[in-house]
């Protein structure tokens, strides 16, 4: 049977989908597989993209954690390093003496009104000590750190003043070959408060005795707790030192209390306002706590024994800045502080990150440990410890002077 031209016409635009004939689509088998590829594809997609999201985010996070951590470590190691250059060579006479200090008409030193948030719990007399860690005194329970040192590399090497040679225009020393004019200058003896006081500007040491004192750090005297202490009271009992301890504001003398706020930053507190405020400076935020523990050299033995805490009997910071003979006693045998602190990131995830616990110290006996619980709202943020034991060099260069044998002996 033949066909006719117009039904094979027909076929042919059928076949080649012309305009005019019938068009064949998908089945429905053929629609729910290519359905099911497409969700399988853009399920693992999202899923690349989400996984990548949460490697940026932990990543951006490790590196936030790793950049303030490192500021931390590198600022305090190098502050708490230096601490007691200049003044443990006079220890006998500078050793807990309460400083006193005035910057033109303002008095610093004892602070006249407490010391601003979160410093407000030290005591507005501080004492002149390498390190002295306030235990619990900075927000929610963490410790306050004291640090005093003179400017590393500023000739710190203590003077001892002439006989009678202190008086309303300066002081007269065995040479005055490398001081100058506005360098610091700290006012010790033994029974007597400590008084900070500068080198007349213009000054320059060569072979004259007579070193000028005035500029905003050399007040004849300072009112406080205690009394006038002034100027003209020292060397008349018994001979006072001098001691050089800086220069400001370029190469200032450490004088500082480090704390945790409120607001979960570290702060720094400049108590002789070198830099011209009187304001808290923030360091680092993101600082939940800050701990420190006293490495103790009790024996014969060079090492540390035992660490201890400063709640610990016999070494809080009111009983080793009592004056007595057993706080001195104590004071000697620190010769490490051992500093450790939580930071916490802002960046929030979908999950817990954090562990239920943060355990500071935990080489340590557990009575020396801190354990710190996280909230289920702060396990959504990446925590890291942080710690730091830095020996005091200038309280074991003091000691190994002490213990060394005469010259001449042998065994």
């Amino acid at each position: 049977m033949c066909s006719s031209p117009e039904s094979d016409a027909a076929r042919r635009a059928q076949r080649h989908g012309a305009p005019g004939g019938r068009q064949r689509g998908f089945s429905l088998v053929e629609l729910m597989v290519g359905a099911t590829i497409g969700l399988l594809v853009i399920g693992a997609v999202s899923t690349m993209l989400t996984r990548n999201e949460g490697l940026r985010r932990a990543m951006a996070a490790s590196v936030d954690l790793t950049t303030g951590s490192g500021h931390l470590a590198y600022h305090l190691d190098r502050s708490l390093r230096s601490a007691g250059s200049g003044f443990v060579q006079t220890w006998n006479a500078s050793l807990g003496c309460a400083l006193h200090a005035a910057r033109g008409p303002t008095t610093l030193l004892p602070s006249p009104t407490p010391f601003p948030a979160p410093f407000g719990n030290v005591p507005q007399t501080v004492r002149l000590l390498p390190v002295l860690a306030h235990g619990g005194a900075g927000a929610g329970g963490s410790d306050v750190l004291a640090l005093a040192a003179g400017h590393s590399g500023r000739a710190e090497t203590p003077f001892r003043a002439l006989p009678a040679a202190i008086g309303p225009s300066g002081v007269r020393l065995p040479t005055t070959l490398s001081l100058r004019g506005g360098d610091l200058l700290m006012l010790a003896e033994p029974g007597r408060h400590c008084l900070i006081q500068q080198v007349a500007a213009g000054f320059v040491g060569g072979t004259s005795q007579d070193l000028p004192l005035g500029g905003d750090y050399a007040p004849e005297s300072v009112t406080g707790p205690f009394g006038i202490v002034a100027r003209a009271d020292y060397n008349l009992d018994a001979p006072a030192w001098v001691l050089p301890i800086g220069r400001a504001p370029n190469s200032a003398p450490v004088l500082r209390l480090y704390a945790v706020g409120t607001d979960r930053t570290l702060y720094s507190l400049d108590l002789l306002r070198t830099d011209g405020t009187a304001a808290p400076v923030p360091l680092e935020s993101g600082v939940l706590e800050l701990r420190a523990r006293y490495g103790l050299d009790t024996d014969a033995t060079p090492g540390i024994d035992t660490w201890v805490g400063p709640d610990d009997p016999g070494f809080t910071a009111a009983e080793l800045t009592d004056g007595s003979a057993q706080a001195a006693a104590r004071l000697e045998t620190i010769v490490a502080i051992r500093v450790g602190l939580i930071l916490r990131d802002t960046q929030v995830e979908r999950t817990a990150v954090a562990p239920p616990t943060l355990v500071l110290f935990p080489d340590l006996p557990t009575a020396q440990r801190v354990t710190r619980a996280v909230s289920e709202a702060d396990r959504t943020m990446r925590h890291r410890t942080l710690e730091l034991t830095v020996p005091l060099r200038n309280v074991l260069a003091r000691n190994a002077q002490l213990d060394a044998p005469p010259a001449g002996w042998a065994p």
